[in-house]
């Protein structure tokens, strides 16, 4: 891998920054998963191609501190990422897909890179105040579609749906030095499901996988010596 990266970053009081990169990224021989010619309902993974990798990323971190004395230790911070992934297949890919072909269909030399999401998106809001003892965050997860298997002509491509993930956590600090704490948290608040899709030319997508994890809630005691 060939990875080169610029990046500007300004730092503030009480761990404020922004920050602005770009990178670019070249791959030789990336390994992805991919499905058996012979035995479709099993995967193998194969160096398919040559791939390149760019995009931009910003990050803020901004502490609401300046509002008054009452917003001290509440703090916002977002991370995002635009990527575009484009894989240069083989003749062996690039045949078989040619030979899928429906009617209709064009074909390129490029699709995207495996396990290489479009967006990704990480927002927070943290509270923190360590002479009471409370600490509190609400955060949320966000990645785009990714191709999550390579097709093989016969079988088309199957993709990871977005998945928004919003979890909170609390925790209480009391006693002597603070030594005992109760937690609190709820993950996957809004109750998301894990999806994989097969995705064809001029079709309805059909399920490949899917997982519903439901909402975890998590209570607990702890004590430092």
């Amino acid at each position: 891998i060939d990875n080169f990266d610029l990046r500007f970053e300004r730092f503030g009081d009480n761990a404020q920054m922004y920050a602005f990169s770009t990178f670019f990224k070249n791959f030789s021989d990336p390994i992805e998963l991919t499905y058996f010619l012979s035995a479709s309902d099993q995967f193998q993974p194969r160096n398919l191609g040559s791939a390149i990798v760019y995009g931009i990323e910003f990050e803020i971190r901004k502490d609401f501190g300046f509002i008054g004395d009452a917003w001290k230790g509440l703090n916002f911070n977002i991370n995002a990422s635009w990527i575009n992934s484009e894989l240069e297949m083989g003749e062996d890919e690039y045949e078989s897909r040619r030979l899928g072909l429906r009617e209709g269909e064009e074909l390129e030399d490029t699709r995207p890179l495996q396990g290489q999401s479009p967006y990704l998106v990480n927002v927070g809001l943290n509270y923190g105040n360590e002479e009471a003892g409370w600490q509190a965050g609400l955060f949320y997860n966000l990645q785009g579609e990714t191709l999550e298997v390579v097709g093989n002509g016969d079988v088309p491509d199957a993709y990871t749906m977005p998945f928004h993930s919003l979890n909170f956590n609390m925790i209480k600090s009391f006693g002597k030095n603070l030594n005992s704490s109760f937690n609190f948290g709820i993950k996957n608040i809004l109750d998301d499901n894990l999806e994989t899709h097969y995705q064809a030319y001029k079709a309805e997508d059909q399920i490949f996988s899917k997982l519903s994890p439901g909402r975890a809630i998590t209570f607990g005691y702890a004590y430092k010596f």
